[in-house]
């Protein structure tokens, strides 16, 4: 959190929620309203095969640093294996993600982003005041 915003917006969506901060000077229903068209935006068009493709080379470059390390592999296999995920969940998850399409991550994006059943939350300063 930066302490130069004066609210942060959070839109929930199925349990996920893409944060929005205000510049010094804009009101918090600009942001929201920003979120709003970028969803509806992104549900109505859909992804590109580039964006899904930069997407996993994005993920997966993540997860190959995270192995460079000696905690970073044990890390990500303890938290897999704690929450009952086999190791091959870890193994293979590289591999899983370059599998992905625009149609899958379009298909899935219209399945999760809806206004039904939307929630958004102000987190406010001292005071409460939104503007």
């Amino acid at each position: 959190m930066s302490c130069g915003f004066r609210g942060r917006i959070y839109r929930l969506r199925a349990g996920w929620g893409p944060p929005g901060s205000p510049r010094p000077g804009v009101a918090p229903d600009r942001v929201e309203a920003a979120l709003d068209e970028a969803i509806a935006k992104a549900v109505q068009e859909g992804v590109t095969d580039a964006q899904v493709a930069q997407a996993a080379r994005q993920l997966t470059a993540g997860a190959a640093m995270a192995r460079d390390s000696l905690m970073g592999g044990a890390r990500t296999l303890g938290a897999a294996l704690a929450v009952g995920l086999p190791r091959d969940s870890v193994e293979f998850w590289p591999s899983r993600i370059r599998a992905v399409t625009a149609e899958r991550a379009t298909a899935a994006l219209r399945a999760v982003l809806s206004n039904e059943g939307s929630t958004t939350g102000w987190l406010l300063p001292a005071g409460g005041n939104r503007a």
